[in-house]
């Protein structure tokens, strides 16, 4: 059923981006200064004293498939496509029983018919059928037309609330979970409840609080397109364990390299900004493995 996609378009389209204001990958974010080191100066009689430098790991995460779904958009979205499934299986449903009603027609009169009634007959019927498989492949086409441009709508509130919020918390870069591999929770903030919070939901929402490191917070950041056998876009059973190997692997390098977060590189405004990290010959290499 159409509305059934609708639901599956909104929570995992996911292949999509936010911040175009447009389904490319869920991203949000913005351009923001080096991380500053942090030290005391002491009287210029004095000798000068340096604190261990301290970095502000000002990145965040957001679970795209739940704020789509806690925020009054999607609810007013789907009551709209619900209706429009609605009335279009009312117009099916008396167009089926129309040509119900004709078929057991014919079949009583049938044999009192000639051939060339018969034929006629059945032309007659072979048209309204057609007519009714005309109606109902145009209108699911309509209706998957207007659950895009429903989720269209919705992925620009979220991006124009996200950037909002990037603004107003001074982030460096936010991801939406459609584009992550991995993330460390404890350097790359979660802001989903805030981001439900900014477009009129119910959630409650902790304050900004980012967490400081004495080493430089590093993303590393990969081309999916370049990983062989691998399509994120794919919704198989293939493509799933792949990604689930991904992640894997993703977390390994991560821990081992000091990655607070893996991304696709869709998800990235800056790659070349100086936290940011190309890693895909790396995971290739071991996704061979």
């Amino acid at each position: 059923m159409a509305t059934r996609k609708f639901i599956f378009f909104l929570a995992f389209s996911i292949i999509p981006s936010l911040l175009m204001a447009q389904a490319s990958g869920g991203q949000i974010r913005r351009k923001e200064s080096k991380p500053v080191r942090i030290q005391t100066q002491k009287s210029r009689n004095q000798h000068s004293s340096k604190l261990i430098a301290k970095y502000e790991c000002r990145f965040a995460i957001f679970k795209m498939q739940e704020v789509s779904q806690s925020i009054p958009a999607y609810s007013k979205a789907k009551s709209e496509i619900d209706a429009l499934q609605k009335k279009f299986d009312q117009d099916l449903g008396l167009m089926q029983d129309e040509l119900i009603l004709h078929s057991n027609n014919y079949d009583k009169i049938k044999k009192k018919l000639s051939k060339k009634e018969q034929a006629t007959k059945e032309e007659q019927l072979q048209i309204m059928y057609l007519k009714i498989q005309q109606f109902y492949e145009k209108s699911q086409a309509d209706l998957e037309k207007q659950a895009s441009k429903k989720e269209d709508e919705i992925y620009h509130e979220i991006g124009y609330a996200g950037q909002r919020i990037l603004k107003r918390e001074n982030i460096v870069e936010a991801f939406s979970d459609n584009g992550v591999y991995y993330w460390n929770p404890e350097y790359c903030l979660d802001i989903t409840n805030m981001l439900i919070n900014e477009l009129g939901g119910s959630a409650y929402s902790y304050p900004i609080t980012f967490k400081y490191s004495e080493i430089p917070p590093r993303i590393g950041y990969i081309y999916s397109e370049n990983i062989p056998g691998f399509n994120p876009s794919e919704k198989s059973e293939l493509q799933q364990h792949n990604w689930e190997r991904l992640k894997r692997l993703s977390k390994m390098i991560a821990e081992a390299d000091g990655y607070i977060c893996i991304v696709d590189a869709s998800q990235l405004l800056n790659i070349q900004g100086e936290y940011a990290v190309n890693i895909t010959n790396e995971l290739i290499e071991r996704y061979k493995q």
